[in-house]
């Protein structure tokens, strides 16, 4: 990771959450969950939810407010072989669409792992624990760019699940503890 973007990326948040809470940007204090997600120590935002991702040239942040969030952007890399990438977090759905698309199956694999990381980073959990437990896939009674998340099966419901338009070469999506939430999301792109 270069050091300069990560940098840029945490002050880019400092700032947009000093803007949301009202507060001094260099006042916040961070925390890492044991998962590995940025969280909010000081002062305390309970009701501010934040994301962020971020893949070569681009960064993503989500924020909402009295619900949970998760973003995730990656970029396609071509000549990588996805064959068994994903397995093991991927559930057998999934794995089973990833499958059924081969040998171009790199469109896809973005896709899925996309989503599977937002609805991760929104649960709180990321890849650890077992993300081979949940499951998205198309929500096709909602339309185009929308999906769904299942945990061994049972749907999960309330939720808004989007896949994000970024570009043909970069995959997004956005996942959130509500029906048709209010979010606020930045882009920006850092030179690299």
């Amino acid at each position: 990771m270069n050091r300069n973007d990560f940098i840029a990326r945490r002050s880019l948040l400092r700032w947009l959450i000093g803007g949301y809470l009202t507060c001094k940007p260099e006042s916040l204090r961070f925390s890492v969950t044991p998962f590995g997600k940025p969280a909010l120590q000081w002062p305390h935002a309970g009701r501010l939810a934040f994301s962020v991702s971020h893949t070569h040239g681009m960064t993503l942040l989500a924020f909402a407010w009295d619900c949970r969030v998760g973003v995730d952007v990656e970029r396609r890399i071509d000549g990588v072989d996805v064959a068994g990438i994903g397995r093991g977090i991927f559930s057998p759905i999934e794995e089973e669409v990833l499958d059924a698309t081969r040998p171009d199956s790199a469109a896809t694999l973005l896709s899925i792992w996309t989503r599977k990381e937002a609805l991760l980073k929104a649960l709180g959990m990321g890849l650890s624990g077992e993300p081979n437990a949940y499951t998205t896939e198309d929500d096709l009674l909602r339309g185009e760019g929308r999906w769904c998340a299942s945990h061994n099966g049972t749907t999960i419901s309330g939720w808004t699940c989007l896949d994000l338009a970024l570009g043909p070469e970069v995959r997004g999506a956005l996942a959130v503890s509500l029906e048709d939430a209010s979010v606020a999301m930045r882009r920006c792109s850092l030179s690299t």
